[in-house]
């Protein structure tokens, strides 16, 4: 394939991509924010997730897009370098440490519902997820100094850091500290997924509430984990798999194209999995109400089976007595 061509549809995949994962994360990010008082701790992480999302996505429209399709740098240097920390080093530390959240808000919940439920003046979650945000931009400063930036690099359609020890160095210390994030959102992921596992074996009778708490946990958790794996197989990509094949096409899939993907994937996640956001899109979004019905979950299915039941033999006790 010639190189031109591969550079038009290179940023054409990125222009549909990004859309789609602003359409995805915009529409997530605005119907939680409009109940955002009323939100779980759980859904306020998401939401402040998909505007990180969002960023990325919008990024990658104003930068990498239109450079790749004019082939050259339309403004100076330092927006190279600008885009480099938003799209590259502040992502590389915010998605993973966001993960860490969402998988312990489930240990929270699932082993201290008590302290889970309680009603705080300060919320923690806010709390921490304002340090995050705080210590991602905070590790990103040093890519501005001269000789140490992560850039897109037109030559090879990919994010890259510069050929310098600076950029090396900042490199591999965003690889370990996204891997280190990812180890320990997956261990809280385990415990949770083992206190689910001994629930649902000790558990003689179960209640209707407890039997949907039980559900939503497991959901929860299975999102965390798909989470997790996006960001984990983005980062793999990003840091060793570029090596594997010189291709220009195949850099740019893993170095550049991956990254953005990467956002789609979480915004899509999240509304597949998460009926509370698909919820929250239903009212605020689409100002359609949510139709109950007893039917909806397995333990109001099986309570209504039993009250016709009791109904049935009271009728049928009825006519023996009056025969």
């Amino acid at each position: 394939m010639e190189e031109s061509s591969l550079r038009i549809i290179a940023a054409t995949m990125m222009l549909l991509t990004s859309l789609i994962g602003i359409t995805f994360n915009l529409t997530i990010a605005i119907s939680l924010f409009a109940k955002f008082r009323l939100n779980s701790g759980f859904l306020v992480i998401c939401m402040v997730k998909s505007m990180a999302n969002n960023i990325i996505c919008v990024g990658c429209l104003v930068w990498p897009v239109p450079i790749t399709y004019l082939n050259f740098y339309y403004l100076p240097e330092f927006y190279n370098v600008l885009a480099g920390q938003i799209i590259g080093w502040f992502a590389w530390s915010y998605s993973p440490t966001t993960q860490i959240l969402l998988a312990g808000n489930r240990v929270m919940a699932v082993y201290f519902p008590q302290s889970y439920h309680a009603k705080y003046k300060y919320s923690p979650n806010r709390i921490f997820l304002s340090f995050i945000f705080v210590l991602s931009i905070t590790i990103s400063i040093p890519g501005f100094m001269n000789g140490c930036s992560f850039v897109f690099q037109l030559e090879l359609i990919s994010w890259v850091p510069e050929s310098t020890i600076c950029s090396s160095r900042l490199s591999l210390f965003f690889t370990h500290f996204a891997f280190s994030m990812s180890f320990i959102s997956n261990t809280f992921n385990v415990i949770v997924f083992l206190k689910l596992v001994s629930d649902a074996k000790t558990a003689k009778v179960s209640s209707v509430q407890h039997l949907n708490r039980q559900r939503r946990n497991r959901r929860m958790l299975f999102q965390s984990v798909c989470q997790d794996l996006i960001i984990a197989v983005d980062t793999f990509n990003t840091t060793y798999a570029w090596s594997f094949y010189p291709a220009l096409w195949f850099q740019f899939l893993v170095c550049s194209y991956s990254r953005i993907l990467a956002r789609t994937l979480e915004g899509l996640v999240m509304i597949l999995i998460n009926e509370s956001i698909r919820e929250a899109i239903r009212t605020k979004v689409f100002m359609k109400t949510k139709q109950t019905n007893i039917s909806e979950t397995p333990a109001t299915s099986t309570l209504a089976s039993h009250s016709k039941n009791i109904v049935a033999s009271n009728r049928l006790f009825s006519v023996r007595i009056n025969h």
